[in-house]
């Protein structure tokens, strides 16, 4: 199947304003509580050292795991690109391809929905890989999934536009929450629980392209490539290119009907912030999340 050599600008617009958009919203109403972004200990990197590595082999396959739309269309945009700067094939999974759950004939292939069937068929295939893990806090994917998914039926079951018209913001958010926890959740939990002991994996909370989008960028390429690969500027020059900080205002406005409102976003974290102390339905499940993943948390 024939994929555009670039992922849609109207799609990245939409994926990186939610991720960026919840993520300001989200630290000004949970700063002080389960809300606090850091990154893991294990993920973190020594930049002055960056250049001291000797340098090595690439892996046979370069992969990118994700379960969420921000993560998706990033790291379509991030797997892609880096194929082509190498000069090698590039692929995409998904539900109800049949190479979803095994080892892609390519050298570079983005994992859609990824699921622990496929994390361990890939570890028998083909052990010699690198891979990126996208994980994201539970609360944030609640708020981005169901401020997108109002207007779409691309969604986990028992979400989507039709289950969601004409109900509240509460009763939305239980909706969506009950959807993720049934499918998105659990999927990227199991993943990340075998993967995070792999050293053939790095994982990367999407919390990070907000304070340092380059640094991050150059993190991933480094641990698939190295840290002296010839292409490692161009390769994070080329993930610029997909910062939607960096995009004028005119860009932006050209798809303004992709962007969530802000207040829309702001109501919305405030509404889960207040279901969750309450102890509302299945909402302080979702936050059960966080700590399992990894995600640093105070008490409230």
């Amino acid at each position: 199947q024939e994929h555009p050599k670039k992922a849609p600008a109207w799609h990245l617009i939409c994926y990186m304003q939610f991720l960026r958009l919840a993520l300001s919203v989200i630290s000004c109403h949970f700063g002080e509580s389960i809300w606090i972004s850091k990154q893991r200990s294990s993920d973190v990197a020594v930049v002055e050292d960056v250049h001291t590595d000797p340098p090595v082999a690439p892996a046979e396959k370069l992969f990118f795991f994700t379960h969420h739309k921000t993560g998706t269309i990033l790291s379509w945009a991030l797997s892609e690109g880096m194929a082509a700067i190498l000069g090698s094939s590039w692929s995409k999974t998904w539900k109800g391809t049949n190479d979803e759950l095994h080892c892609t004939p390519t050298q570079v292939a983005q994992y859609l929905n990824f699921k622990i069937a496929g994390f361990r068929n890939i570890q028998t295939e083909c052990p010699d890989f690198k891979a990126v893990h996208f994980i994201r806090e539970a609360g944030a994917l609640i708020v981005s999934g169901y401020l997108y998914h109002r207007h779409t039926e691309d969604a986990p079951s028992g979400t989507g536009e039709a289950a969601l018209a004409g109900k509240s913001l509460e009763e939305g958010l239980e909706i969506e929450a009950e959807a993720e926890l049934a499918s998105t959740l659990p999927e990227m939990l199991e993943v990340h629980m075998e993967a995070k002991d792999d050293p053939r994996v790095l994982t990367v909370g999407l919390e990070e392209f907000e304070a340092d989008f380059d640094g991050v960028t150059r993190r991933i390429f480094s641990f698939l490539l190295g840290t002296q690969h010839p292409s490692l500027e161009a390769l994070v020059a080329m993930a610029a290119e997909h910062d939607t900080a960096r995009w004028s205002q005119e860009d932006l406005e050209a798809h303004s009907g992709h962007v969530a409102d802000e207040a829309e976003a702001e109501a919305a974290a405030v509404m889960l912030k207040a279901l969750r102390d309450a102890g509302s339905g299945v909402i302080p499940s979702v936050f059960d999340y966080d700590v399992r993943l990894g995600y640093e948390i105070s008490a409230p």
